[in-house]
């Protein structure tokens, strides 16, 4: 509940303190997205009521996207990192549905969100891509995506469903769902631009070059929205299915 009152209220530092916090205290992370989801579901039957934190629409927005992350997790993905990639667009405002329902609004391009200053990952004293591992840039990844968010919210959304693949010398590799995402990012220079200048103040590099591959790793196709909408019914059917049980 207080992982999700942190993203209804907008703040993104809170909300990723939350999940430092359940990792902390030994929480298993996986489990915990059934119980997310589970308080998504309660809060999206309570919605006549009025007291929820989010819109129904923003809810099931909320639903699929920890859907996705969890499962991302059970695939390998590092736990705490699916967590992060999940609260991120969630604590940011940036879901496609999302509402003004909490303590700050969601930006419409009309006000600025003021966005907390962030401060770089340490590197140990080195400035060099060299001294940047993957795990440093997966972990300052919602902080990049922060960054990107106070230049361009569609930008930062893209890249929420994007993660860093590997970085290998001076080049950073990011691994994108659709062909038309890498295109966004890295074939519009202004687009480019805007996350190279994130990855500099977040990780204090300005040497960073950036690749693009597409697709995820134990799948070539990209899953239909058919196909997430079962998965979505499955669960508000009152029973969590087990995708590996499945198969």
């Amino acid at each position: 509940a207080q992982l999700l009152e942190a993203c209804a209220s907008r703040s993104l530092p809170a909300a990723l303190a939350e999940v430092e916090k359940l990792e902390t205290e030994g929480i298993p992370l996986i489990p915990f997205f059934d119980d997310c989801i589970s308080c998504i579901r309660e809060q999206l039957l309570a919605s006549e009521t009025g007291d929820v934190l989010f819109s129904p629409a923003e809810l099931s927005d909320m639903a699929l996207l920890f859907m996705e992350r969890r499962r991302d997790a059970k695939q390998g993905i590092d736990p705490r990192f699916a967590f992060e990639l999940a609260v991120t667009p969630v604590a940011l405002g940036l879901l496609p549905n999302a509402s003004t329902t909490g303590a700050s609004p969601r930006n419409t391009g009309a006000n600025p969100v003021a966005i907390a200053r962030v401060e770089p990952v340490p590197s140990n004293g080195t400035s060099t891509p060299e001294g940047i591992s993957l795990a440093e840039v997966r972990r300052a990844w919602p902080k990049i995506l922060q960054q990107v968010s106070e230049q361009n919210a569609s930008l930062s959304f893209i890249l929420t469903n994007a993660r860093p693949e590997r970085v290998e010398g001076n080049t950073m590799t990011i691994r994108f769902k659709f062909p038309f995402h890498k295109e966004k990012i890295l074939e519009q220079p202004k687009n480019r631009q805007a996350v190279m200048a994130a990855l500099e103040r977040v990780l204090g590099i300005a040497s960073l070059r950036l690749e693009g591959i597409v697709g995820t790793s134990d799948e070539a196709a990209v899953r239909s929205p058919t196909d997430a909408v079962s998965r979505f019914i499955h669960i508000f059917d009152g029973q969590m299915i087990d995708e590996a049980a499945e198969s």
